[in-house]
């Protein structure tokens, strides 16, 4: 059974991972995306760290959550991301290439 929440609460479905997500949105309004950049990345085991910009405290990146035709992410890289909140802690999701 998929259960999907209305865009207006903060939890949502994290899909076949099974359970639910806390997503976090600055002042918890759809205010502006995060930015950071990119600290490493490894594409063979697809995960990552991201710096926020603001020194804010890195999130974690998984390929599965980077958008566009290269779905792999270089170091240096500036980029536009969601967090949410899950069992692991803090991670990015939606990551955009700025």
């Amino acid at each position: 059974m998929h259960c999907f929440a209305p865009l207006h609460t903060p939890w949502y479905w994290l899909g076949s991972g099974g359970g639910y997500g806390l997503r976090v949105w600055p002042d918890w309004g759809r205010g502006p995306l995060p930015t950071g950049v990119v600290k490493w990345f490894d594409a063979d085991q697809g995960v990552g760290v991201i710096s926020q910009d603001g020194d804010k405290a890195d999130v974690g990146a998984e390929i599965s959550a980077v958008h566009g035709p290269d779905r792999g992410l270089c170091r240096g890289e500036k980029v536009v991301f969601d967090i949410t909140l899950d069992a692991t802690g803090r991670r990015a999701d939606n990551i955009h290439r700025e």
